[in-house]
């Protein structure tokens, strides 16, 4: 390491200058997309306890390095370590280990301040009930507008809801065996006010009694929270400077603003972090959190009501159009159009839930989460799928009105129900990975379709002859057979999806 001034400059063995126990570990990491280096070879180790501001000007690198050590992404070259855990080949056990506030945080517009909190808490396996919930946003200042949506926040109130988040994981987790070792904050002071800007110095002064590394990327050193820390300069994706912290002699004092979070004993680790292998992971709420995925969706679209309704009015248009394209002709060709339309239909529904996750930043909210990657493909999977059978619901009147059809007894229409079931799940689970396969893609809208419509082939072919025969009596009893094809395509779809999601979801 060489040394100008007071200025530290890194070298690959910067981590030996650690002191404390070393919680973060990155070795020559550098990464790139396309033709661009975001970030070049560079070395950084954080301590137990430290607190370390990364100062540059935008577009040095400071989100990308954070987004590295948070398992966010795969670092180009290099490694990364946290808590003796790779964040490539041990991804799922970093993002337990740390919590990442980054600069667009996930926070769904149409749920309450209470409910992206539980939400969160769900995800990231906190169990907190609603009273320490409550607490949590009423040290943060935001108790009364807990039940208010978020879509009408403040950049700041989001900011503030933001941090709680984040506060709720590492404070629910300190001192357990999967405890949070690392907080990362992207620009945690933007648009924050003096009591959020007092309350959060408080809680990184907390965070250090407690032993959690800190790593806060800023434009420039703001608030009590400078005070005392390493700070690491960035200059086109290179770190140019490193300056140690300042010796404190007296201790910390406590925060004085008052605050849920508890100080817990500090977190050990190894000296230099061994990578360790990938290990079973505790999948005890992955139920829970699949329903929680579900729950917010269906939330999110029935609060915004005009989307159901779209939805339905678009398909209602669509029969309506090929009615008066076929005339005579368009009752005997029901099925089929009822069900052409129904695909797309889908095409909306599923492009508003992937729109609802790039507005909100929820896709990488989701991928930040840990454990298992199943439990977000079902929630997303049964939240189309009811959404596309409440679109069905309306779909079916409205063809027999158009097209004259007779009126089906009720043994029909529960036998049309239940093909109606099998064909929308299909649809749900093939369109679920599609849909977060392209979200970052501009022309996400026109892909889909041109992915989606060939997979569908089997099961529209299915669900078309189902609903005939149903509807003609089944004179050959070919019923049984069409309907085990389309069962047969939803069991290949899913299981597809269960399979590939996590890499679709993560890459």
């Amino acid at each position: 390491m060489g040394v100008e001034g007071s200025v530290v400059t890194c070298a690959p063995s910067a981590w030996r200058a650690i002191d404390s126990p070393v919680v973060a570990d990155a070795v020559g990491l550098a990464k790139r997309f396309a033709r661009t280096w975001a970030l070049s070879a560079s070395d950084l180790a954080v301590g137990a306890g430290e607190r370390v501001f990364i100062v540059g000007e935008n577009g040095s690198g400071k989100s990308t390095l954070l987004r590295l050590l948070a398992a966010a992404t795969r670092p180009s070259w290099g490694a990364v370590s946290v808590s003796g855990y790779s964040t490539v080949t041990d991804a799922d056990r970093v993002r337990r280990r740390v919590a990442f506030v980054p600069d667009r945080p996930a926070l769904y517009g149409e749920l309450t301040a209470l409910e992206n909190l539980r939400f969160s808490s769900v995800m990231h396996g906190v169990a907190a009930p609603e009273a320490s919930l409550r607490e949590m946003l009423r040290a943060v200042g935001l108790l009364h507008v807990a039940d208010a949506r978020v879509r009408g926040f403040s950049r700041g109130m989001g900011q503030r809801l933001a941090l709680a988040t984040a506060a709720q994981r590492a404070d629910s987790r300190s001192g357990s065996a999967s405890g949070v070792d690392l907080v990362l904050l992207d620009e945690p002071y933007a648009a924050l006010d003096t009591q959020g800007t007092a309350w959060l110095d408080d809680w990184l002064e907390t965070l250090r009694a407690r032993g959690t590394a800190v790593v806060v990327a800023t434009h420039q050193m703001t608030g009590r929270g400078a005070v005392g820390s390493r700070t690491v300069t960035l200059r086109r994706g290179a770190i140019v400077a490193d300056e140690p912290a300042p010796t404190l002699a007296p201790p910390l004092v406590p925060p004085t603003v008052a605050s849920p979070i508890i100080v817990a004993p500090t977190v050990v680790v190894p000296t230099r972090p061994t990578v360790r292998a990938a290990s079973a992971v505790d999948r005890d709420h992955d139920w829970r959190r699949a329903w929680a995925v579900a729950r917010k969706d269906l939330t999110t679209e029935r609060r915004a009501v005009a989307s159901l309704g779209a939805m339905a009015g678009f398909g209602a248009l669509v029969l309506l159009m090929l009615g008066f394209a076929l005339g005579a002709d368009a009752g005997a060709a029901a099925p089929g159009l009822v069900w052409v339309t129904v695909l797309l239909a889908s095409l909306l529904a599923l492009d508003r839930a992937s729109q609802i996750e790039i507005e909100s930043g929820g896709w990488q909210g989701l991928r930040l989460a840990p454990g298992a990657r199943w439990p977000i493909y079902a929630g997303k999977v049964v939240a189309t799928a009811v959404l596309l059978l409440l679109v069905e619901a309306v779909l079916l009147p409205t063809a027999i009105i158009l097209y004259a059809l007779p009126v089906p007894p009720v043994r029909i229409l529960l036998s049309l129900g239940g093909v109606a079931a099998l064909a929308t799940v299909g649809i749900a689970a093939a369109g679920t990975v599609y849909s977060a396969l392209i979200a970052s893609i501009r022309a996400r809208q026109a892909l889909l379709p041109l992915l989606l419509f060939p997979v569908m082939v089997p099961i529209l072919l299915a669900a078309v002859k189902c609903t005939a025969l149903l509807a003609g009596g089944d004179p050959l009893h070919e019923l049984p057979g069409w309907t085990q094809l389309l069962a047969a395509a939803d069991v290949v779809s899913l299981t597809t999806g269960l399979l590939v999601f996590g890499a679709v979801l993560d890459e």
